[in-house]
C-alpha cells in the first residue's frame, strides 16, 4: 500500500476529482476564495475528513499566492498525520496540490 501522498496524487488524477475540482472552480466563478481578486488555479482541501468524498464546501478554490499562505501555516516540521493516520514526510516546495 502507498503512502498518502501517493494516494492523494493519484486520486487528483482521477475523472471523479477533475469533476468536483471544476464544480468548485465554476461555483467561485474561477475567482479565488481567499483574496477575491486573483483568478482560482487550484482546488484546497479544508480537512481530509471525507477524503475521495469530500463535500463540495469542503474545497476552496484559490490563487497561488492564498494558497502558498494556507500551506506556510499548516507546514509541519517533522511530517504530518492525515485522516487515515499515516505520516507525510514533507520534501521540500515539491509541485504536489494539497
Amino acid at each position: 500500500m502507498t503512502n498518502f501522498k501517493g494516494q492523494h496524487v493519484a486520486y487528483l488524477k482521477t475523472p471523479e476529482w477533475k469533476a468536483k475540482r471544476q464544480k468548485v472552480m465554476e461555483c467561485a466563478g474561477s475567482l479565488c476564495e481567499g483574496c477575491r481578486e486573483q483568478t482560482a488555479t487550484v482546488v484546497h482541501h479544508l480537512t481530509y475528513e471525507h477524503w475521495r468524498n469530500e463535500l463540495l464546501f469542503e474545497l476552496a478554490a484559490l490563487c497561488e499566492g492564498c494558497h502558498a499562505r494556507c500551506h506556510e501555516e499548516d507546514m509541519p516540521v517533522d511530517g504530518r498525520e492525515y485522516g487515515d493516520g499515516e505520516e507525510v514526510e514533507w520534501e521540500g516546495d515539491e509541485d504536489i496540490i494539497f
